[in-house]
């Protein structure tokens, strides 16, 4: 198991985000909460972190320099994304508003307080100027990103075959280019196709057997055999069976370090959640995984610690609150499973039963 992942999180001045800190990220976490509450920028915030530390530093002058991302900016503001390990290395992305991203290592080992003050961070956010040798070491621990949606109609479609030895990755975050994914397995990997074929036909009992159709000389389309010897095209699958066949091909993706999965609970049966989220249990082993979801099921299946509950107001934007830090939490917990905690005693605006009196 990779014992690397991002347990501290500070953004500022991010979409709906004014200022936010996180010290209690763990190798699976979810995120709950209402609805423009700030749960997908969030997310994005962390994506376009892991974008930048992913890639290979310039060091000009003693100082990292990055390639501006436009996602970073928002108007003329200044946007500031950290990141940090447990062991103190990390990073901070500062968007200046002007095209341009300044990249400093942080490190809560310590550092002036001119230094904190001269680029507008916090005490607790702890930076110093980086060098080349602290660029290669937080390159290797980020390795990439992928950011996850899917869609049933853009998994439908036909997908191009990937060639012998490409990555095999998802063609966009939708789900685009499961067939051809799914053929690479079956030709690589066909131990774990068959793997995820058995589990398919326990979950789903009418299904016989999992196929890829040739479209054409180079293009595929999933399709699946009934018991009945019907056979049945993605175009007339249910959005249910094509959800899970776009978690079960996760596992078997191109490594990175983050996983950013939006609303995992989409179009599945109450009683498949929990076989999604074991695979996204599994994955989180060698790769972070974190949710964003409005589904009290999904929650039923985390323990307190990976779980923070997320709400907005219009003066302080969003803010986090770990669930376990919610007001009576022990007492309520005693009651209710995590989900129907969160779901009891929700109003679907700023959860004020939960945070009102929580702890600090």
């Amino acid at each position: 198991m990779n014992d690397d992942w991002i347990s501290w999180l500070k953004i500022e001045n991010y979409g709906c985000i004014k200022c936010l800190e996180l010290q209690h990220l763990t190798r699976l976490h979810a995120f709950i909460g209402p609805n423009d509450s700030g749960k997908s920028t969030l997310l994005r915030a962390l994506r376009v972190a892991v974008q930048v530390a992913s890639n290979a530093f310039t060091v000009q002058n003693g100082q990292i320099s990055q390639p501006f991302d436009p996602q970073l900016e928002y108007g003329q503001r200044t946007s500031n994304i950290g990141i940090g390990f447990q062991d103190g290395l990390g990073m901070f992305v500062t968007s200046l508003g002007e095209n341009r991203v300044r990249t400093f290592i942080k490190d809560r080992r310590g550092v002036s307080a001119e230094t904190l003050l001269a680029h507008g961070l916090d005490e607790r956010s702890v930076v110093r100027e980086g060098t080349s040798e602290d660029a290669k070491t937080l390159g290797r621990r980020m390795i990439g990103q992928r950011l996850v949606r899917l869609d049933p109609d853009v998994m439908r479609k036909r997908s191009g075959l990937i060639p012998d030895g490409a990555a095999i990755n998802l063609k966009s975050e939708r789900g685009g280019g499961l067939p051809g994914i799914y053929d690479a397995i079956r030709d690589r990997r066909i131990a774990d196709f068959a793997s995820i074929e058995t589990e398919l036909k326990v979950l789903f009992p009418s299904i016989e057997a999992l196929q890829l159709k040739a479209i054409s000389q180079s293009e595929k389309i999933l399709r699946v055999r009934l018991t009945n010897g019907v056979e049945v095209a993605a175009d007339r699958m249910s959005e249910g069976l094509l959800y899970f066949l776009g978690f079960a091909a996760l596992p078997y993706l191109e490594p990175v370090s983050v996983l950013l999965v939006e609303e995992p609970e989409n179009g599945l049966h109450p009683a498949r959640i929990r076989e999604v989220v074991n695979v996204l249990k599994a994955i989180s082993r060698n790769t972070q995984v974190l949710i964003a979801t409005h589904s009290p099921l999904v929650i039923n299946e985390l323990e307190p610690e990976q779980v923070s509950l997320v709400t907005r107001t219009e003066n302080e934007g969003t803010k986090v609150t770990p669930i376990s830090k919610t007001a009576n939490f022990e007492e309520r917990n005693k009651v209710y499973a995590l989900g129907e905690l969160w779901l009891s005693y929700a109003d679907g605006n700023l959860e004020e039963a939960l945070v009102d009196k929580a702890e600090p």
